[in-house]
């Protein structure tokens, strides 16, 4: 799966112990970064959308909703803009209280101690570098104004930044505790699913089989215009068989694609993946799919899939990837399902209407 944890944070793992003189003093919000311009509730716990997370969400979204002009956001449709605009923050904004709130269903309080030490602990690995637990952090030579900075040129600030941070954490926490780690420790998860209940799925309109080209951007010296021409011989064999060569002579991935992939409903994240999901489940049988960009923390280039059909060899075969799939996909929906409760929820307050979108900066 593809697992994209949010724009601003990838994967979070386990970290070494280290004394809290060690760490860095977390820095506070301002008066006006934290106020509260929205909430949503959960049953009876509420949550606080703080006037610094929605600037965030506002100025990594900015340019993909004005093209670059930023006049419109005072312009005579700056409503109709800032109706966009604000689709896409307080659903991405959901999403993050969605995997708090699951959290807690679980057991799981995401301001513990234990959370605080390990919010510390990757922002120390963020500002001194090193690897911890097998992940390499380039870090800033200790040098924590310049990791500030950083956060700054992404829109963010120390508040904001602990809060994805938990979220990444609590991600992880939720897919462990339903998915589990057959592999690193034999814990099976909780979902505690059959082999006839992966069956019933992948023979289910819930799933659709696919063969997947992935051109790289960074490894490859592919653009749109090659890729199509590509996706366009692709289109012309004359055979799966030579779909798939034709796939794994332009591949950096080899024989992996010979197998084809899974591609579910909810087991990508359809932020970053609407687009491949979409086209994979309008695709007929032996279809080629248009030329596909993605850009992601993981993906940056272009899909081309073909759509090919499910057999019962193909089943057993690749039995573990189809009910890994299936774990990512209940999991997506119990994600998706909340977060979709939690944005029916949505009230602005009185802070929310005082922002003037053509004002909103880091500065």
């Amino acid at each position: 799966m593809k697992k994209i944890i949010s724009l601003f944070l990838v994967t979070v793992f386990i970290f070494a112990l280290v004394s809290c003189s060690d760490y860095y003093k977390p820095q506070k919000s301002t008066k006006e970064e934290a106020k509260v311009v929205a909430e949503i509730r959960f049953g009876e716990d509420v949550y606080e959308i703080k006037y610094e997370l929605y600037r965030a969400f506002f100025l990594n979204f900015k340019n993909d909703i004005d093209g670059g002009d930023a006049s419109v956001w005072q312009g005579a449709e700056k409503d109709k803009y800032i109706e966009k605009i604000n689709a896409l923050i307080f659903s991405r904004i959901s999403d993050i209280f969605a995997i708090f709130s699951l959290a807690k269903g679980i057991g799981v309080d995401v301001y513990s101690k234990e959370y605080d030490n390990s919010v510390l602990e990757i922002i120390k690995a963020s500002v001194d570098g090193g690897i911890i637990a097998g992940t390499s952090y380039t870090g800033f030579g200790g040098d924590y104004d310049a990791y500030l900075a950083s956060l700054k040129a992404m829109n963010l600030n120390y508040s904001v930044q602990d809060l994805m941070i938990r979220y990444a954490l609590a991600l992880d926490d939720i897919y462990y505790y339903y998915g589990g780690n057959v592999d690193n420790d034999a814990k099976p998860g909780a979902l505690g699913h059959t082999r006839e209940d992966v069956k019933a799925f992948y023979d289910s309109d819930e799933c659709v089989r696919v063969y997947q080209l992935f051109l790289s951007k960074h490894t490859t010296s592919f653009t749109e215009e090659s890729a199509g021409k590509l996706r366009d011989k692709i289109a012309s064999r004359t055979s799966e068989e030579d779909v798939v060569i034709t796939m794994i002579g332009n591949s950096t991935y080899g024989d992996d694609i010979k197998d084809g992939e899974i591609i579910a409903k909810y087991n990508l994240d359809s932020f970053y993946y609407e687009d491949l999901i979409n086209a994979a489940f309008a695709l007929k049988y032996y279809e080629t799919s248009p030329v596909i960009e993605i850009k992601t923390a993981s993906d940056d280039g272009y899909f081309i899939l073909f759509r090919t059909r499910k057999s019962d060899a193909h089943f057993e075969e690749c039995y573990d990837d189809i009910a890994t799939v299936y774990v990512e996909n209940a999991i997506g929906k119990m994600i998706v399902d909340r977060t979709a409760a939690l944005l029916s929820t949505l009230v602005k307050t009185e802070n929310y209407n005082k922002i003037e979108h053509s004002k909103i900066s880091m500065d």
